[in-house]
C-alpha cells in the first residue's frame, strides 16, 4: 500500500550535507504537485519504527536540476515516550536508491548532495535538461553499493538529504513524463525494502540537437 503524497518544498530550504539530523515537518498531503512532479511513497517500514517523506524542493531550470529532499523520520515510542535509536541503513542514508525506471524502460538518476554548495550536478544539456555523465552515475552506483552503515536518530528527529534528479547518461533525449520507481533494499538486519514512485506529468526535453540537426 502506498501512500499518495503531492508535496511542497520544506519551509526555509535544506542544508545539503552528508545527512542532517533534524525534527522536520511532514509535507502537505493536499498541496498541488509542485514542478509537474507527483510523488507516491510507500508506507513506513513499521519492523523498524522508521518512516519516510519525500518532498521536492525545486524544479529543474536552465540555473539547476531539479532537487529532492528525502528523509527519514523516527517512530520509535509514542509522544512523551519517543526515544532515540540505531538502525542500518545502508551506505548513504537515508536512501540508497539511485536509479529510478519506468514501465518503459527510461531512466532517471538520483545524486546525492553531500556537501553544501556542491556543483557537481552533471552536465547541462540545454533549457531545463540536466543529464548525468557515465562516469559520474559510475561514481554515484559504486558508493550507493557500497558496505551498508548505520545511523542514530534523535527522538522523534529524522535524517534528511537532498539529492538532484537528472536523466539518465542513455536517455534518448531527457527525461520522458511517466512513473518511475526508485528502491532501496538496505534497511534493518534483514534488508527490508522502502521506495516512492514518482511521476513527471510532462516531458523535459533536450533541444539543442534537435535544433542542430534542423539546421
Amino acid at each position: 500500500m502506498k501512500r499518495r503524497t503531492m508535496l511542497t518544498a520544506v519551509g526555509g530550504g535544506v542544508v545539503a550535507t552528508a545527512g542532517c539530523l533534524a525534527s522536520i515537518p511532514a509535507g502537505d498531503d493536499d498541496s498541488e504537485p509542485e514542478y509537474g512532479i507527483e510523488i507516491e511513497t510507500d508506507d513506513a517500514l513499521e519492523a523498524l519504527d522508521i518512516g519516510f517523506g519525500v518532498e521536492v524542493e525545486e524544479g529543474a531550470t536552465p540555473e539547476s536540476p531539479a532537487k529532492l529532499n528525502i528523509t527519514m523520520y523516527n517512530h520509535a515510542g509514542d509522544g512523551a515516550t519517543s526515544f532515540a535509536q540505531t538502525v542500518e541503513a545502508g551506505p548513504e542514508p537515508p536512501f540508497s536508491g539511485r536509479i529510478g525506471e519506468n514501465e518503459n524502460g527510461d531512466r532517471l538518476v538520483l545524486e546525492p548532495i553531500l556537501i553544501e554548495g556542491d556543483d557537481t550536478r552533471g552536465e547541462h544539456v540545454d533549457g531545463n535538461c540536466w543529464r548525468a555523465s557515465s562516469w559520474l552515475l559510475e561514481s554515484i552506483l559504486e558508493y550507493a553499493e557500497g558496505e551498508g552503515g548505520s545511523v542514530t536518530l534523535d527522538a522523534s528527529g529524522g535524517l534528511y538529504l537532498t539529492y538532484y534528479l537528472l536523466a539518465h547518461p542513455d536517455a534518448d533525449g531527457c527525461m520522458p513524463a511517466g512513473t518511475y520507481r526508485f528502491e532501496s533494499d538496505q534497511y534493518g538486519v534483514d534488508d527490508h525494502t522502502w521506495g516512492f514512485d514518482l511521476t513527471l506529468l510532462e516531458a523535459i526535453t533536450a533541444t539543442a540537437s534537435a535544433d542542430a540537426e534542423s539546421d
